[in-house]
C-alpha cells in the first residue's frame, strides 16, 4: 500500500503536544489515493452484504437510547452494519441504501483485507509507542468506518473513548479523514488537556444480565464533572482535519462532533488500541476471544 509522503515517525514536538493536550492532528497521513481505496471497498461491502431487511438496528449515542442487542454486542468480531436514526424520510420511507448507514463496525481492521493491510503499517505502531511508550504489546480492538451522511449524520455527544474500552491505562484512537472534516460536515470538537482531569464513567455490562449494558460512574476522575453537561461547551475547539489527515486521541480526552446538516459527506476510518499485556475486563461491551495480532513480531517484554 503506498505511502509516499507519509510521515514514518512523529517528532518531540507532536508527542509534547499530545501529551499536553490529549490529542493531535497530523496532516498527509493517508494518501489520496488510498482514501479512495477505502472508500470504494467500503461501498463494495454495503453493495455485497448490506440487506436493509437484515440490519434494522438503529445506532444511537443518546445514552438514555443505549440499549444492548444481540446484533450490536455479536458486532465486536463482525462487520456489521448501524443505520442512522434519520434514515427514513417524512412519510416512513427509507433513504437510498448508500445513505443510511451512520457506521460499520467492529472489525474491519480483521475481517476485510483492505482495511487489515492499511490498518496494520508499521508506522502506526511507530506512533502508538511514541505517544504512550508504556504500551508493551499494542493491538487493535475495534474499528469503525463512520460516513456523517450528507443532511442526517448524527451527533456524536461528548464522551471520552475508555468509557467504552476500558483497561487500567487510557487507549489510543487513531482518526483517519478520508474527505475532509469540516465546521460544515461535522468535524470532531475536543476539550484540550480534558484528558487530565481522568476518566469519568465507564459503559459496561451488567451483573445482573451481561447482554445488558449501563454507565457506572469511576472514582479516578480528578474533577467532578459530567461529560454531558453543557458549562463546558466554551471550551471546545474544532479539530478541522484535511483528507488523509489523522487525529491522535488519548483515551480520556473528551471530544464530540455535531450533526452533519450540509449536503458533504464526512467519511472517516478510525480504530482503537490497547496494551494487550493489560487485563481487559470481562465487564466491558466488546468481547472477543483473542485479539488479532499482526504486530505481535514487534512485540516487546
Amino acid at each position: 500500500m503506498s505511502t509516499e509522503g507519509a510521515p514514518e515517525h512523529l517528532t518531540q514536538d507532536q508527542i509534547d503536544f499530545y501529551n499536553e493536550n490529549g490529542y493531535l492532528v497530523l496532516d498527509k497521513v493517508v494518501p489520496d489515493e488510498v482514501c479512495l481505496k477505502l472508500r470504494n471497498e467500503i461501498k463494495n461491502i454495503i453493495d455485497q452484504d448490506f440487506d436493509v431487511e437484515k440490519h434494522k438496528t438503529i445506532f444511537q449515542t443518546a445514552k438514555d437510547r443505549q440499549q444492548s442487542t444481540e446484533y450490536f454486542l455479536n458486532s465486536s468480531g463482525n462487520i456489521s452494519f448501524f443505520l442512522e436514526k434519520d434514515a427514513h424520510d417524512e412519510k416512513g420511507n427509507l433513504i437510498r441504501k448508500q445513505n443510511i448507514v451512520n457506521k460499520i463496525g467492529h472489525a474491519l481492521h480483521d475481517k476485510n483485507e483492505a482495511f487489515r493491510e492499511f490498518s496494520f503499517q508499521d508506522r502506526f505502531y511507530n506512533y502508538a509507542k511514541a505517544l504512550d511508550p508504556s504500551m508493551r504489546e499494542p493491538v487493535i480492538v475495534q474499528s469503525m468506518f463512520i460516513f456523517k451522511q450528507p443532511g442526517i449524520g448524527g451527533e456524536v455527544t461528548p464522551h471520552q473513548d475508555s468509557t467504552f474500552l476500558y483497561t487500567p491505562s487510557p487507549c489510543l484512537g487513531l482518526w483517519f479523514a478520508l474527505e475532509d472534516a469540516t465546521l460544515e460536515n461535522g468535524c470532531l470538537w475536543g476539550i484540550p488537556k480534558s484528558q487530565k482531569r481522568g476518566l469519568e464513567k465507564r459503559w459496561m455490562r451488567s451483573e445482573q444480565d451481561p447482554n445488558t449494558l449501563e454507565f457506572k460512574t469511576t472514582s479516578s476522575c480528578s474533577a467532578s464533572y459530567d461529560v454531558d453537561e453543557a458549562a463546558d461547551h466554551v471550551n471546545y475547539v474544532p479539530l478541522e482535519v484535511k483528507k488523509g489527515g489523522c487525529v491522535f486521541i488519548h483515551g480520556h480526552f473528551v471530544h464530540k462532533s455535531g450533526k452533519n446538516t450540509s449536503d458533504k459527506s464526512r467519511e472517516i476510518y478510525t480504530y482503537h488500541i490497547i496494551d494487550n499485556k493489560e487485563e481487559y475486563p470481562k465487564e466491558n461491551w466488546l468481547q472477543r476471544p483473542n485479539w488479532p495480532t499482526f504486530w505481535s513480531d514487534r512485540v516487546t517484554a
